[in-house]
């Protein structure tokens, strides 16, 4: 587009969270580096979906995943906490990186304005609930999303010009109400559950 002299365009990576915490970082934190003028958007429902819901970088501790799976070997699920990857890749110094969740749509939306009129690269980690990933009931799908914010367990926030600021304060409700809703926590005790809320608070 910069050789043929186009400027008035906005590039759009749209990209799961697989391959935009790991198997794609690569390029992603070269891009971030170069500050290349893309608007890459991480379409994050915390596993690799695509292929079979297995266990990534951005998989919640204690979630059960394909290769995280509950029996007699592994009680816990996922023993490894998530990356938290807005804040990596704000650290290659780009002009604004931010989390959104499709539970809270005018919020990304108006990220998108926002990022779309800056130059340089920009990062949105969207939560988006999986309906067979998460065993989540399909009409359930928003609520889940909205209360994953609403619970503190994925803040809402932007890092502009390295200045974090939260697009909404969450009311905090107990993690419980999330977790419920999702089979891939069926399986936590009152333990894990204390110990995600302390990691929240």
């Amino acid at each position: 587009l910069e050789v043929q002299g186009i400027k008035d365009v906005t590039v759009v990576c749209y990209v799961g969270d697989g391959a935009s915490y790991e198997i794609g970082f690569g390029p992603l934190s070269g891009a971030a580096y170069r500050n290349d003028n893309v608007l890459y958007i991480c379409y994050n429902n915390f596993n690799y979906a695509n292929t079979g819901h297995q266990v990534s970088a951005a998989t919640q501790q204690y979630a059960r995943t394909k290769t995280t799976p509950i029996g007699s070997e592994n009680k816990f699920g996922n023993i490894v906490p998530r990356k938290n990857m807005a804040k990596i890749v704000a650290m290659h110094d780009i002009p604004f990186a931010a989390t959104a969740s499709t539970g809270y749509q005018l919020d990304f939306i108006n990220k998108v304005r926002k990022a779309s009129k800056i130059k340089g690269f920009k990062f949105i980690d969207l939560l988006c609930a999986c309906e067979p990933g998460w065993l989540v009931k399909a009409h359930e799908m928003n609520k889940v999303s909205k209360l994953m914010v609403d619970t503190g367990m994925w803040p809402l926030y932007e890092i502009e010009k390295k200045k974090v600021t939260v697009s909404l304060k969450p009311a905090m409700k107990p993690v419980e109400e999330a977790l419920k809703l999702q089979g891939r926590f069926k399986h936590i005790d009152s333990s894990m559950i204390k110990d995600i809320q302390a990691q929240v608070n």
